[in-house]
């Protein structure tokens, strides 16, 4: 027991030891840090200034690097037009040297001409002597200068440079025939717009025209018109359709009733098919907003306005069937349409028109048959007399009719 005590001294004293050891160690090496610390400061400090100084000596050089390629850019420049100078002045001793030869060939042929002229002879070969001496001189500089330049320029500038002329030229031909064709073009515009619009104007009058006289035919008292639109100059902005009756013209169609409104579209749309008629029109029921006498006028006007046109019309109003050719009666047997044709009374019967066909259907209260009437031109080979009723199937009606 004694001993065990002894032992576990002797671990607490070299556990107690072993501490502060470390605590040593510890202080040790928290010493050594700082001291590493203010040791490498310095050569911090200076490798971050060398940094900054290698920074602001490569953006010098940078700088300077672009102000050169600048500088050579415009030497480049310089040197292909003084080439161009060059080539000029070249020409231009060219041309003297020319005109030198020429002038003393003209001297000696006048000399021989005008012996007296030999007294100013020697002045003038003084002249051009002195001129020889000056034009030599200047050939002299320019090629030294040439010379001077060549190794700097680009030879083959003059051969770009006209190359691109003559592209520019090219280009500035293909520009100026494009230009002509636009014109051509915008002239061929403004013709068909103008054709467009006298063609438009005619046909607005025409349709005016025929609307007023058709609208006061089946309305008497009234009139109607398309007019441009309010502010509008051009009747390519729209139209809209005025509506008077007697000597007041309505804002709005909104203040005609059902009626009125039906016939003034039953007018319009007459108006433009008369502008330009079709062989045969088909009609269903446009006579029901209209009253009797309303009725008759439709009738009427479709007579006597598509003379040379076929109508078929399919109507619940007798007013209508007395302006008919041909009358076709549908009734229903047994779950199958016939169509029965009949001949109008004596009465109801209307003048032979050369070109209308025309086919009404009323309602037979009493057995609940419906009659569709045709009223179609009358040829040589067709009488408007008929037998007083011939039931056939509707599948196999003799003239086109429409079934309700």
């Amino acid at each position: 027991m004694e001993s065990a005590q002894s032992e576990l001294a002797d671990t607490a004293k070299r556990l107690e030891q072993c501490e502060r050891t470390m605590a040593q160690l510890e202080t040790d090496i928290q010493r050594s840090g700082r001291r590493l610390e203010q040791e490498l400061e310095p050569a911090h400090r200076s490798a971050q200034e060398q940094l900054q100084q290698l920074r602001e000596t490569l953006l010098v050089e940078a700088q300077e690097q672009a102000h050169r390629m600048e500088r050579m850019g415009a030497l480049g420049n310089r040197m292909e037009s003084l080439a161009l100078e060059i080539k000029r002045r070249q020409l231009r001793l060219a041309d003297l040297g020319e005109a030198l030869t020429h002038g003393r060939r003209e001297v000696a042929r006048l000399e021989a001409e005008h012996p007296s002229l030999s007294r100013s002879a020697g002045d003038v070969s003084v002249v051009d002597a002195e001129e020889i001496t000056r034009a030599q001189q200047q050939l002299a500089r320019l090629s030294s200068e040439n010379q001077s330049l060549g190794r700097r320029i680009n030879r083959r500038a003059l051969s770009l440079f006209e190359k691109s002329e003559q592209e520019y030229q090219d280009l500035m031909n293909k520009k100026r025939i494009i230009e002509n064709d636009k014109q051509k073009i915008y002239a061929a515009i403004r013709g068909l717009d103008e054709k467009k619009r006298l063609a438009l104007e005619a046909t607005w009058h025409r349709v005016n025209q025929d609307l007023s006289a058709i609208f006061s035919t089946l309305l008497p008292g009234a009139d109607a018109r398309l007019d441009r639109l309010a502010g509008s100059q051009s009747m390519l902005d729209g139209l809209e359709l005025r509506v008077a009756m007697g000597n007041t013209w309505k804002d709005s169609l909104a203040e005609l009733s059902g009626g009125q409104r039906s016939l003034v579209a039953l007018s319009l749309v007459l108006a433009m098919l008369k502008f330009k008629p079709a062989p045969m029109y088909i009609l269903d029921e446009i006579d029901a907003a209209l009253d009797l006498s309303h009725t008759q006028n439709v009738g009427q006007v479709i007579r006597r306005s598509f003379r040379d046109s076929q109508f078929i019309i399919v109507s619940l109003k007798p007013a209508l069937f007395e302006h008919a050719n041909v009358v076709f009666r549908t009734k229903l047997v047994q779950g199958a349409s016939t169509v029965t044709r009949a001949a109008l009374s004596q009465r109801d019967q209307a003048p032979t028109s050369p070109s209308l066909l025309r086919v009404s259907n009323a309602t037979d209260r009493a057995t609940t048959r419906s009659k569709v009437l045709v009223c179609r031109a009358p040829t040589a080979a067709h009488d408007d007399t008929m037998p007083e009723e011939e039931d056939t199937k509707a599948t196999q009606a003799p003239s086109p009719a429409l079934v309700r």
